[in-house]
């Protein structure tokens, strides 16, 4: 019989279980860089969504198994939910703003099952205002050609005012230009048409940014509009890195590079600082242009890293070409 002064089997596998399961708790926790988040005062119609960021800051692998919100105000859903160490995923959390008004709130369950279980409850919450709609919700540009400007329409309607003005609309991504028409103004609702264009020096990568339509409405002043979209280069190249070797000292090996653009462009000029390298390219404008480039091998032995600068009329600045040469002595 075990005295008083041990502790029993059974009380030393609860407070084991008790300790291992705060410890997952915390482990979990420690992944998420917030765990909170306040859309603020948003627009009946539009598409505000927020990302909460979490990384497997561990040895073992990492799986969500499920999330699930505590209010249909909120849509949820995992971006990449098995993660290896130092890996990183996210729970997206929509605001469902064509069907609820109001101050709304949500209570978000993130249900981890390895490297063991735990939860993590993440919270949202904000205002749905009733009395403005836009229509799409949101300006998604999709995939847009650099030197190819594309427009998106939105139209904002304000109801029960019909002093209601839009008085200025500012961008946190500098690569677009809008413009306003009214379209009707009438006993009990106002409306704008807004274009949005993106401008062709638009660098290459993703939109992920907001307007903010400034209103002479002193209560609620702006209304945020979500902003998403890709821009990709205008001119492909192929391949992406130019290689030669292995070559002897002194050796040539000679090379041609695929230039292709949606429209005709003309190649100006084809530089590099290394005079062993020669470039052969045809003038005129044409969608389809073959560089032919030869490398006249260094005498020493070893790998070499240059760049060719392609000068086009498609872009203001001169597309970079990464280049690698081995040189070899093929006798050995």
């Amino acid at each position: 019989m075990l005295s008083r002064s041990v502790p029993s089997a059974s009380f030393l596998l609860v407070t084991f279980l008790a300790t291992h399961c705060c410890f997952a708790q915390e482990w979990a926790d420690k992944m998420f860089k917030a765990k909170d988040h306040d859309f603020g005062t948003v627009v009946a119609g539009s598409e505000p969504k927020f990302e909460f960021v979490f990384q497997n800051l561990y040895k073992e692998d990492v799986h969500i198994q499920s999330v699930r919100s505590s209010c249909g105000c909120t849509s949820v859903s995992i971006k990449n939910p098995s993660l290896k160490s130092w890996e990183k995923g996210a729970i997206v959390a929509k605001f469902n703003t064509d069907r609820f008004r109001g101050n709304r709130s949500a209570t978000i369950t993130v249900s981890i099952d390895k490297p063991f279980r735990a939860e993590v409850q993440l919270k949202v919450k904000g205002n749905i205002r009733g009395d403005v709609t836009i229509n799409p919700g949101a300006i998604n540009f999709g995939e847009v050609k650099s030197l190819a400007p594309t427009q998106k329409t939105v139209r904002i309607t304000k109801y029960g005012n019909v002093n209601w003005q839009i008085e200025d609309v500012k961008s946190t991504y500098r690569f677009v230009s809008v413009q306003l028409k009214q379209v009707h103004r009438g006993y009990d609702s106002v409306s704008y048409d807004m274009t949005i264009s993106t401008k062709a020096q638009a660098p290459e990568g993703y939109i992920q940014s907001e307007l903010l339509v400034v209103t002479n409405d002193r209560q609620n002043r702006q209304v945020p509009i979500v902003m998403t979209g890709k821009v990709v280069t205008a001119l492909q190249m192929s391949p992406n890195v130019l290689t030669f070797g292995p070559l002897a000292p002194g050796e040539t090996g000679t090379k041609r590079v695929l230039l292709k653009a949606d429209k005709p462009f003309e190649i100006n000029d084809v530089t590099c600082a290394d005079s062993n390298f020669v470039v052969k390219a045809k003038s005129g404008a044409k969608k389809l242009h073959f560089i032919e480039v030869s490398y006249r091998g260094a005498e020493k032995v070893g790998e070499i890293k240059r760049s060719l600068s392609i000068k086009t009329d498609i872009c203001e600045h001169p597309f970079q070409l990464p280049v690698v040469a081995e040189i070899a002595n093929k006798d050995q």
